[in-house]
């Protein structure tokens, strides 16, 4: 072999070498920024789900504050109602169906667009029923879980 062409190869195989040892690292650096992207990723993701989470859980407790606020105005306008002497007397003491009916029955149904109005009598009996639920839907017993009984 001719000296000039084991320059010429030699040459060759470094240049070689130097090409495949710029790939490894193109492909090192492609492997690390491509991990860097999914890395980026799932932060991303994973930090909007918590914000939504977060979101949620306030929209909850804003709704749940809403409700509560909203029942405690009806408890003081039905106590502004029932706990008057005349009401006590009219409710309580001798039962006035027409009484009851347009002062409590009307005014809660108009006032707050109840869906239904029920007063109970002291031995727990249901004494008065205004509702605008037709009577084929509403098969719910007053005396149930969701109603509570006074004693």
């Amino acid at each position: 072999m001719l000296p000039s062409a084991q320059t010429q190869t030699a040459g060759e195989t470094n240049r070689s070498r130097l090409d495949r040892a710029r790939l490894s690292f193109l492909a090192l650096i492609g492997v690390i920024v491509a991990m860097a992207i999914i890395c980026i990723a799932v932060a991303v993701l994973s930090s909007a789900r918590r914000a939504n989470e977060v979101a949620a859980n306030s929209q909850q407790l804003l709704i749940q504050r809403a409700i509560n606020d909203h029942a405690e105005r009806a408890l003081h306008h039905l106590e502004s109602i029932a706990l008057t002497p005349r009401a006590a007397l009219r409710i309580r003491d001798n039962f006035n169906l027409a009484w009851v009916d347009r002062r409590v029955g009307q005014w809660l149904q108009n006032f707050y667009s109840n869906d239904a109005v029920v007063v109970f009598g002291a031995d727990d009996q249901v004494e008065y029923v205004r509702s605008q639920i037709p009577p084929e839907l509403a098969s719910a017993d007053l005396h149930g879980g969701c109603w509570p009984a006074s004693r």
